[in-house]
């Protein structure tokens, strides 16, 4: 059973019709922490949910912080990443660590191919210095015999 009567539902006998903004007078209201205002638009007058960001009727914007947030969550849900920027995270594995912890719970699909460039570039790095040191040992030998 709705707890609201509406104008155009079909009306019992010998029941008034009751408007769509007050409730029917055998409906319980909640009480309380529970109970939630009636609100309107104050640009069209009509009713709205109590948590609405954006009146049905006129599409007037009531809350414009909630409109933000949520598209900062549906830019933080489309983001990629690009091949510059893995190259970079790539090059310098402390950006691609740096930006891997930063968008770990807002951007995980930025996030995680960062991180992968940053330990490939890790290893590179190590391997480039090892091999730079070995080459380097063995040219002293090499030199340092010859005198």
């Amino acid at each position: 059973m709705n707890q609201y009567q509406y104008p155009n539902q079909p009306q019992q006998s010998g029941e008034k019709p009751v408007s769509p903004v007050q409730p029917a007078e055998n409906a319980q209201q909640p009480t309380g922490r529970r109970a939630k205002a009636v609100r309107y638009c104050k640009n069209c007058g009509e009713q709205i949910e109590p948590g609405a960001s954006v009146c049905i009727h006129c599409n007037m914007i009531l809350n414009p912080a909630a409109i933000r947030k949520a598209r900062m969550i549906v830019a933080d849900r489309n983001a990629t990443v690009t091949t510059k920027e893995l190259i970079r995270c790539g090059i310098f594995p402390n950006k691609g660590f740096r930006i891997a912890k930063q968008y770990a719970k807002t951007r995980p699909q930025v996030a995680a191919p960062c991180k992968k460039a940053a330990i490939i570039g890790t290893i590179a790095w190590t391997v480039l210095l090892a091999t730079s040191i070995i080459v380097l040992l063995f040219l002293m030998g090499f030199f340092g015999a010859m005198f």
